[in-house]
Formats: C-alpha cells, structure tokens, sequence
C-alpha cells in the first residue's frame, strides 16, 4: 500500500495522527496483508468458544455473540478482498488506517463482550478456557497493534475490562491476574513499539548515511572521470610532443654513427662517442617519460623472441663507452655468447638503465657487465660497479619513480635528475617475468642480478651476430622509406657508409613507384608516418605483394601507439622505435642480410 497524500493532509489532525510515520504505515500495510490466516485463528478460537457454550442455558446469547463477532470477520474479510482485488497496491488513505484499526477494536469488542453475556452460569473449567482465550487474544492483539500505542491499550481493554469486572462481581479469583496480563500486554505493546521506531530511526540513519555515500561516490565518479580526462590529454600532449622529439634524436643519432663511419682524428671520434651517449640518454629519457604518462589501459607488449645475448649487451654498452672512459671509469663486458627469450627493446632498455646508473654513480674503479649460467637452464646477468653504493634503508625505494640515491638537489650533473631509469627496470622486468635482485654495500658498490630464461639461437641469428660489421653490407640494396628531410639524409649517410647501395623514397607513391624501376631489394626500412592517406605498413604490403614476402622489412615510427602502430604490429615484422640506435638497425640489416633468400 502507498499512502495517499491528499487524504492524508486534509484529514484531521486526530485522524491523520493513525496513519503516523513510517512504523505506523508499515504495521498497517502489515495488519492488512495478514488478515487471511490472522482473523481465521481468531474465528478458530471462536468455534472453540462456541463449542463449549452453544449447548448450555447460555445458548441464545452465544449465537448472538457467534453472529456479531462472524459479521466483523465478514467486513474484515471483504475489505482484505477488494483490496486483493485491486493488486494488493491500494493506496493507503485515512478511510482505509481507520477500517483497518476500527475492524481491530470492533474485533476486541466482540470479545470483551462475551463475558458479560454468559453471566455466572458457567462451569470451572469453561471458565479457564474463557480466561486463557481472553488472555491470549489481549496478548496477540497488543502485539499485531505495536507502534499505535493508544489502540493496543483501547484492545486490550475491551477484550479484558469485562472479564475483569465480572472476575471481581462473581468472585471467580482470576480478577488479578487478568490484571497483570492486561498490564504485561500493554508493556509488550509499548515495549515493541519502540524497538520498531527505534528500528526505523536506525534504517532511517542508514538511508541517509547511504544516500550520503551515494553523493560521495558521484562524486569522486565526476573526480576521478575529471582525472582520466586529464590524465589523457596530457598523455596526448606527451605524444604529440614525443614524435616531434623523437624525430631529431633519430636524425642526430645517425648522423653522428654516420660521422663516426668517416675517417678522422682520434679527438674527432672521441667527440662523436661524447655525443653518441648523450643522444642515446636524450632518447632513454624520452621513453621513459613517455612509458610514464601513457595509460594503464594500454601497457606495452612485450614481443618475444629469441635473443643473442652477447650482441646486445655489447650494442647496450657501447653508447657509455665514451662516457666511462672520460670519468675515468673501467667498463668490462664479459658476457657469454648465449641466447634469452626476451623483448629485445624492452630488454635492451632494463640493461641500458643498468649500466646508466652505474657509470653515474661510480666516481672511479669499474663497471663489470657479466653472466652467469645456472644448471636449471637460466641465465644470470650481473651489473656491478665500485660506486658510492645504496643504504640498506634506501633499497626499497631505489625502484620507485623519481627518487635518486644521494641526489636531492637533483644535480644535473649525476644525470637528467628526473629517477626514472630504475622504475623502467622494474616496470619491464615484471612484464618480461625477470627476476630482480640488488645487493649494495655504501662505499663499495652495487651489484644488480636479473635472472633470464635460455634458449638455443636459431642458426640465422647467431650468424647474424657474428657478422654484424659495416664491411659485410658492401654491395647490398636498401629501399629506405623515409618522408622527413633530416631524417632521409641522415639514414642515407650511415647506410652508404656501412656500404649499402640506398634508394630513397618520400611517400608511399615515391616507394611503388621506385619498386617499379628496381628489383627485389635486399632489405625494405619504412617509416610508418608518410604524407597522404597511405600508411607504411600499407606500402610495405603492397611491396611485399610483388616482390613476395622473403623481403626483409623493418618499420620506423616516432609514435608509441596508434592505429597504423597497431596494423605495423600485426604484420609480425620488426618495429623499431625512434630514436632507433644505429647498433639496433645494423643488427636488423645483419639479421636480413645473413637470411637466404628464395
């Protein structure tokens, strides 16, 4: 039932006070919706009543009794059905609070009544079924009337009062006691009325305290959309900002590997080292910073392969070279010629960080690169150098981003200040399933143990590795996709200096076009941003749907994510991420050059 607002404000007061509160409504609607088997054990009490007293003197006034209290239960019972009949939704109106406590005491009244009828004429023992009848009717009516106080007592008034009276008139001794039971019902109804208030105060507290908690959790909804969207407009900026970053530290990258390739002094070669390092610093920072702001819901993949391990850490090792040699430093590499399966960016990445940090923080002595093998099959590499060492306090912290050891003022000369290496080391290595372990002693050194899964290299690989060396390109053809000026010449350079013959083409129609005048290159470079409507990997498939798909193809792209990124991905070809270091390019080349062809 609902209640009806209009009745209810335009009743009188004495009559709106029926309908009360909350507790008041729900013990109505409740009363009502019980009426079928409630008002049935009352007319089972009733049959049990007329049963001993329809056969005695008594008999005329027990029918009269049986036929007034049946026309309540009548009245009772149809209001209930019409009230069913309309879906057991009727709206819960003044009239309808006062049939239902009205047809209650009219129901109580019934009962107090029978007493007075009977008179003295009744047997002991019909007289303790009369008493303990009364009494339970009293009991239960006090307690179907809880949360209207008033009613309970009028019900049990009008079904005690009686019996008590004609108790003390006829000298019965159960005049007492039906005292104390008048008494103990209405307690009970007193009693269960304010544990039900109490009850709805409490749900009350709880509804609001949930609405509450609904409006907080709106709102820190709206906070934290507010976040997302900021979180990914500034992942935005960073994108745009990365592959225009990207694209000169690619440009500087080759052509200091370019200027390197030329003959000159020793002071000349030395500087092109020098700045070699600082390009590929420039670009770890970059990559970090990016990997920092892109979204949880787009994490990088690892792509594993198998790997030879001594290459890399050579082509990792080589931009600090310089770097060591100037402070000083010596940078041993004793790595055994192995191979890993692992993400060979991701991998290359975690071992760079490594060795960074260690030529940054170790003022004189050595930076040692070594491997270890392990009966199980796995492979453990070490980077340890005599550095300043980490506080057993300060090892928890080391990988957490933006903290450095014994670096608060952020000194640009113990690097770029920003603590980023080692949170990369830590983020890849869980991707990659890396074990990380650290070991330090302040003033003595760090030693950082990655744990690596071995695997045999395929023939093709390890010969790749053993011919990585400029002179084993002379003569070989490279179609170099590339539409950013800078970047074109640059690749040019270094290519003719590692001996390739270069063809170079600006856009995607320059490629076919160029693919129509020369045959099957040995090796396809392609960047993956070309003007126009037309991908890289879209041009690459169509080269690679005349010349056949034996071609070796590597793609460029400035960008971490994206469609054409995602269709490069899905080729299963090499994706090199610029700045692309030329030792990673020319180990693609050795790779492309050392596979047979069909």
């Amino acid at each position: 039932m609902k209640i009806g607002e209009s009745d209810r404000f335009s009743a009188p007061s004495w009559a709106r006070a029926l309908i009360g509160g909350e507790v008041e409504r729900e013990q109505l609607v409740s009363m009502f919706r019980a009426t079928p088997w409630g008002w049935s054990l009352g007319l089972l009490g009733v049959a049990i009543l007329y049963a001993e007293y329809g056969r005695g003197p008594e008999a005329p006034e027990t029918a009269l009794w049986l036929c007034w209290i049946g026309a309540v239960v009548l009245v009772r019972l149809a209001g209930w059905t019409l009230w069913l009949l309309r879906g057991g939704h009727m709206t819960l109106s003044v009239a309808w609070a006062v049939f239902i406590l009205g047809s209650n005491l009219a129901f109580a009244a019934c009962w107090g009544s029978l007493p007075l009828l009977l008179g003295e004429s009744v047997s002991p023992s019909s007289e303790g079924i009369l008493h303990v009848t009364l009494a339970a009717v009293a009991i239960g009516g006090a307690t179907r009337l809880a949360g209207f106080d008033r009613v309970t007592f009028a019900f049990v008034a009008l079904v005690l009062a009686p019996l008590v009276l004609r108790d003390f008139w006829i000298g019965t001794g159960f005049g007492l006691l039906m005292i104390i039971i008048g008494l103990y019902a209405g307690v009970s109804g007193l009693s269960l009325s304010r544990a039900l208030r109490d009850a709805q105060l409490e749900r009350a507290r709880n509804a609001d305290l949930a609405a509450r908690l609904r409006e907080e959790l709106q709102r820190g909804e709206i906070a934290r959309a507010r976040l997302e969207e900021v979180g990914r407009a500034r992942t935005r900026i960073f994108a745009a900002a990365n592959h225009d970053l990207r694209q000169p530290l690619h440009a500087m990258g080759l052509l200091i590997q370019a200027l390197r390739s030329l003959p000159g002094s020793e002071e000349m070669q030395s500087l092109a080292e020098r700045l070699e390092g600082c390009t590929e610093g420039m670009g770890d920072v970059v990559d970090d910073l990016i990997e920092l702001t892109r979204d949880n819901t787009e994490p990088r993949t690892p792509r594993l392969a198998p790997l030879a391990l001594r290459p890399l850490i050579e082509d990792c090792c080589r931009p600090f070279v310089a770097l060591s040699s100037a402070k000083g430093l010596q940078l041993d590499i004793e790595v055994q010629d192995v191979g890993v399966f692992s993400d060979g960016g991701m991998f290359s990445r975690i071992v760079a960080n490594l060795v960074s940090n260690a030529v940054r923080y170790t003022p004189s002595g050595h930076v040692r690169v070594s491997t270890a093998r392990e009966r199980t099959g796995a492979v453990y590499l070490h980077v340890e150098d005599t550095g300043i060492g980490i506080a057993a306090d300060e090892l928890p912290r080391i990988f957490e981003p933006f903290y450095q050891v014994d670096n608060p003022g952020r000194d640009r000369r113990r690097g770029l200040g920003l603590g980023l290496g080692l949170a990369t080391v830590q983020r890849f290595a869980a991707q990659l399933h890396i074990e990380v372990t650290v070991h330090s002693v302040p003033g003595e050194g760090s030693r950082f143990t990655l744990r690596l899964p071995r695997c045999e290299l395929p023939q093709r690989i390890a010969r790749a590795g053993q011919d990585a060396q400029p002179a084993a390109f002379a003569g070989r053809r490279v179609l170099a996709v590339e539409d950013d000026p800078a970047i074109a010449d640059a690749l040019q350079r270094l290519l003719q200096a590692w001996g390739c013959e270069v063809v170079l083409a600006s856009s995607g129609a320059d490629a076919l076009s160029a693919a129509e005048a020369m045959g099957s290159p040995d090796a396809v470079i392609a960047d993956l941003a070309l003007p126009g409507e037309t991908s890289g990997a879209e041009v690459v498939q169509r080269l690679r749907e005349r010349w056949g798909d034996a071609v070796p193809v590597t793609f460029l792209t400035g960008s971490t994510g994206g469609p054409a990124v995602e269709a490069a991905r899905a080729t299963g070809l090499p994706l090199l991420l610029k700045p692309v270091a030329p030792a990673r390019l020319r180990a693609f080349l050795a790779q492309a050059f050392a596979t047979p062809r069909p």
